[in-house]
Parts: C-alpha cells; sequence; structure tokens
C-alpha cells in the first residue's frame, strides 16, 4: 500500500505545481492519473476534476476559473485528496489488527 501512497502524493504535489504556476509533463500527470482513478480501492474516492480532466492542460483550465489564488487553489487540491489518503490509511494495518495469541 506504500507505493500506491506515494503514488497520490505524487500526483497531489503535481497539481498543486500545476496549479501554483508550474508546468507538470502530461505524460507524468497522466500515468499518475491513471492508475489512480481506475485503482478498485480508490476509484469512487477520487476528486471528480481527476476524472474529468485527463491531462495537465485540462486541469490547468480547470483550476485557473475556479479559484483566482494559489492558496484558494492548494486548498481546495489538499481537500479533495483527504478522502484518497483517509482510504489509504484506513487500510494500513497496526500490529493489534493481528490476532494475539496467549
Amino acid at each position: 500500500m506504500n507505493n500506491l501512497s506515494e503514488t497520490v502524493e505524487a500526483l497531489q504535489n503535481a497539481l498543486v505545481a500545476q496549479a501554483t504556476g508550474s508546468h507538470v509533463d502530461s505524460k507524468t500527470f497522466q500515468a499518475l492519473r491513471d492508475e489512480i482513478v481506475n485503482h478498485p480501492l480508490l476509484k469512487d474516492v477520487v476528486p471528480r476534476f481527476l476524472r474529468t480532466c485527463r491531462d495537465s492542460g485540462q486541469f490547468w483550465q480547470f483550476i485557473k476559473f475556479k479559484f483566482p489564488s494559489y492558496a484558494e487553489r492548494r486548498q481546495y487540491i489538499w481537500d479533495e485528496f483527504r478522502p484518497v489518503f483517509e482510504r489509504l490509511d484506513g487500510t494500513k494495518g497496526t500490529p493489534a489488527d493481528e490476532g494475539v495469541s496467549l
């Protein structure tokens, strides 16, 4: 699950970068997006804009008109990814989850 969490974090960081003036390579965006949008554990909690924005250019067109400031864009992206990270955190096991033998 750690690798999936890193993939989600990488996409979130790429989206924040794109939304705040940096350019994100569309192939990188698409590869990360496809892995997350199509993952059976996450596909029902991914942000709607990930399903509708298929490349970094489409995402830029979406986000630049939705919020005027970088701070608002960052907060929006973080808020939209919260359910994804909560799902990932909820699937991590802890030592107490395993049976205890006496």
